[in-house]
């Protein structure tokens, strides 16, 4: 938060206006607890996931505190009468250490943390947003000054005895008559990424819409029975994430030099590597789709800018949506995690050649390929993240099937969306490009000699498919 983190007080690009808290109306949601099930408890102590979407605004605050916050505020209520979980308390389960819940009321709910600021330097607003919303490196330390925080309140945010930490928190940032932005944090035991990307499409169509429909038509399933767990994969899992109970996750980011990109991949660039894998790979070994060559693109990438040793493995996992794979499915509207991780191992010496793309591919294709339909696997994911931390590991948030430009509050389309979170766990990013179907757009924090390496890297490859399609 602008008030509190060590970052704002070194580098105070912003100051709080206010802070709230935004629940269902009362009496909206019926008292509900809501019990984590293994996909949940797996994310319970690893870090949030924390979004920022930078939208032009050509108005002074003042015009945004009177004629956009309000209907902000309450559509934002009303969203969670579908949505409650992200305004419930995450507690241990009355019934069993072991176990956990989202539990709902409207006496002990933390509610929504919603958080209101504006650029502390008027003179330059202007040319600071230009800044953060451009894809070109940005300091970490500055874009988390965007993002809201989960920690327990002060003393200053209610009275005593202070209310639970909350599970979602938003902060509006606005840079007077130039832009704005709001920024996203969601504790990841409460649910994956699909879920919070509905949630913001329904609030931002409701705030847009100045009405209450689009949020009360918003059908969404919070049952959990409807994920079964006849093994306890649940206590498996419990037991393994136990042991990082205590780790803020936030090491990376605390690099002095630690910037933050993101690489657009035009369609043309997208189908020419399509192209160019399908014809040097192993025939029929795997389906070269979107994001099969915009992993391999990012994985080469990253090994590159780390310098990996010879002989040195390097590891690629990424999310693996469960919810059709399910017996049966569950639907579509399921709001909570329903992922299963997926892994692509190679040598990292196999990455640096000229055919590092296709290797890249082929392991990721394999890896998705070999994926299956069923959970009988499911023990074994958190031994599969354990064997492979002695090696370089990347792993993904994000898909390009989110749609996250479609969160639109009124203000017109994001003019750029970026997932600030990588930046402290070592991930990548993918989203769809804003600007064409069919693009993608690539986001990763590094320290500045790395991401050096990863930039030229990038202008290579996009050179090289330009003049050799053929690679």
């Amino acid at each position: 938060m602008a008030s509190s983190s060590s970052s704002s007080s070194s580098l105070p690009l912003v100051r709080l206006i206010e802070t709230c808290r935004v629940s269902p109306p009362e009496g909206s949601v019926a008292p509900t607890a809501v019990p984590l099930t293994f996909f949940d408890v797996i994310w319970l102590y690893l870090p949030p996931m924390e979004r920022l979407f930078f939208y032009p605004f050509p108005h002074p605050t003042s015009h945004f505190l009177s004629s956009f916050l309000p209907s902000l505020k309450s559509s934002l209520s009303l969203s969670l009468r579908s949505f409650f979980p992200l305004a419930s308390l995450l507690r241990p389960s009355p019934d069993a250490s072991d176990r956990f819940e989202l539990f709902f009321s409207d006496a002990t709910s933390p509610g929504v943390r919603f958080t209101v600021a504006e650029c502390s330097d008027a003179q330059n607003a202007a040319g600071l947003f230009d800044h953060l919303a451009d894809g070109r490196p940005r300091e970490v330390s500055l874009l988390r000054q965007l993002v809201p925080s989960l920690a327990p309140p002060d003393c200053t945010d209610s009275p005593p005895p202070p209310r639970p930490p909350p599970v979602f928190a938003v902060q509006v940032t606005v840079f007077p008559s130039r832009g704005l932005v709001v920024g996203t944090a969601v504790h990841h035991a409460v649910c994956d990424g699909s879920s919070i990307m509905r949630f913001m499409r329904c609030w931002s169509a409701s705030a847009a819409a100045g009405a209450p429909a689009p949020a009360a038509a918003a059908v969404v399933v919070v049952d959990r029975t409807l994920v079964p767990d006849p093994h306890d994969v649940y206590s498996t899992f419990y037991e393994g994430v136990s042991e990082m109970r205590g780790s803020d996750g936030h090491g990376a980011a605390t690099a002095a030099d630690r910037v933050f990109a993101s690489f657009t991949l035009r369609k043309r660039h997208v189908q020419a590597l399509k192209d160019a894998v399908s014809a040097r790979a192993a025939a029929s070994a795997f389906h070269c789709s979107t994001v099969v060559v915009t992993f391999a693109f990012a994985f080469v990438g990253y090994v590159r800018a780390k310098r990996a040793a010879a002989g040195e493995a390097a590891h690629m996992g990424f999310a693996a949506d469960f919810r059709s794979r399910m017996r049966p499915p569950l639907p579509a509207e399921y709001f909570g995690n329903c992922v299963g991780p997926c892994f692509a191992d190679v040598d990292a010496a196999d990455l640096g050649g000229d055919d590092g793309l296709v290797v890249a591919a082929e392991a990721i294709g394999r890896a998705i390929g070999g994926l299956g339909k069923s959970l009988e696997s499911a023990r074994d994911w958190l031994r599969g993240f354990k064997s492979r931390a002695a090696g370089l590991i990347l792993t993904v948030a994000g898909s390009p099937k989110f749609g996250v430009y479609g969160v639109d509050f009124g203000w017109g389309r994001p003019a750029k969306v970026e997932v600030v979170s990588v930046a402290n766990t070592g991930a990548v990013a993918v989203a769809e490009s804003r600007d064409e179907e069919g693009g993608v757009e690539v986001g990763l924090g590094l320290p500045r000699n790395e991401m050096d390496v990863f930039q030229n890297y990038y202008f290579d490859t996009l050179k090289c498919l330009d003049d050799h399609p053929q690679l």
